[in-house]
């Protein structure tokens, strides 16, 4: 029986189990009851490898660009979890994946059985290092640039297609775009044409001016806003390609004494707390995490070769909440 089957029968998550047999983090005191039971009954216990010292290149390594990014933060802590419930160690570093002498120097003393990026921008510095160094990678929602790695991503394309076509199936003829500040082919140049595509089969325009850049945070969507606004200030939706970015961005329309969604409708993009807590809810594209990550684990673990490299492409959803209305043709 492995740790998520125990889990299962105990009704809580494996990452709980896991801390239940480490004795790290905290359990509430009903859980802990709950699972000491369940052990007794079923006899189970984690094998003498979980228990002890992992031998060398046993853990994961994930890179994380930024901690205080939502959808970084969330997947790494869902990356944590799976590995916990397969048996393994996740290390988690914060790094821009900048292929420098310090951060390769940590990943060779660490010899870890694979390395999962979780941006797109980290991915073309880093593969090839990665690569010479026989450790097998997997990029996490992003797109695998140069195709040097494996990938576990959603259709990023479609997703921003299906997203701009709702926007515009509600009469919207002035749409605004918030992406990243990279115009490489990224996530965000993809989901950029998702969104020409669907403004052009609805014959309407997609002008420069009608996106702004800026970074993927609240701050970067704040300040990409007040761009927008400034270019275009008659648009009447507005899709950020984040949900950190769209709340920044609703910050900015607020304070321009703008509602939403009565004066601009807003799209975001990924599903995160931060956005659900908006009032109005925000609608946003969803990004199935917990799928990604239990696939980008399960990649590794069932890696038999380095060269071996996989994409795997997962369902996105169009959450429709209350951030977006319907305006007159």
């Amino acid at each position: 029986m492995t740790i998520r089957e125990f889990a299962r029968l105990c009704g809580v998550s494996p990452a709980t189990a896991s801390r239940f047999f480490s004795g790290q983090g905290q359990i509430s005191e009903e859980k802990r009851a709950l699972i000491a039971k369940m052990a007794k009954k079923t006899g189970y216990q984690p094998s003498q490898s979980y228990r002890t010292r992992r031998r060398p290149r046993s853990a994961l390594l994930v890179i994380v660009p930024d901690f205080e990014h939502a959808f970084f933060n969330n997947m790494a802590e869902l990356l944590r979890a799976e590995a916990a419930a397969c048996e393994r160690q996740l290390v988690a570093v914060q790094s821009d994946g900048t292929a420098d002498d310090a951060l390769l120097a940590m990943i060779t003393a660490l010899a870890p059985l694979g390395v999962i990026l979780l941006s797109d921008h980290q991915s073309e510095s880093l593969a090839g290092a990665l690569i010479c160094r026989g450790i097998p990678s997997v990029l996490c929602g992003g797109l695998p640039l140069g195709r040097k790695i494996s990938a576990v991503h959603i259709d990023n394309m479609q997703a921003a297609y299906d997203g701009a076509r709702y926007l515009t199936g509600l009469g919207h003829k002035k749409i605004g775009l918030l992406s990243d500040d990279t115009r490489a082919i990224s996530s965000g140049f993809l989901r950029i044409t998702g969104c020409r595509r669907a403004l052009a089969e609805a014959g309407l325009p997609l002008a420069d001016t009608q996106i702004a850049y800026g970074e993927m945070t609240y701050d970067g969507g704040y300040r990409a806003m007040d761009k927008l606004l400034a270019q275009s200030p008659d648009v009447t939706a507005v899709f950020a390609f984040g949900d950190d970015m769209a709340v920044g961005a609703a910050a900015r329309l607020w304070d321009g004494g703008l509602r939403i969604p009565d004066d601009v409708s807003l799209l975001g993009f990924d599903d995160t707390t931060i956005g659900r807590q908006l009032r109005p809810g925000l609608s946003t594209i969803r990004q199935p995490r917990e799928q990604i990550a239990r696939a980008c684990v399960a990649h590794l673990l069932q890696l038999e070769h380095v060269q071996d490299i996989e994409t795997r492409i997962l369902p996105h959803e169009l959450l429709v909440r209350d951030s977006c209305r319907r305006v007159e043709r």
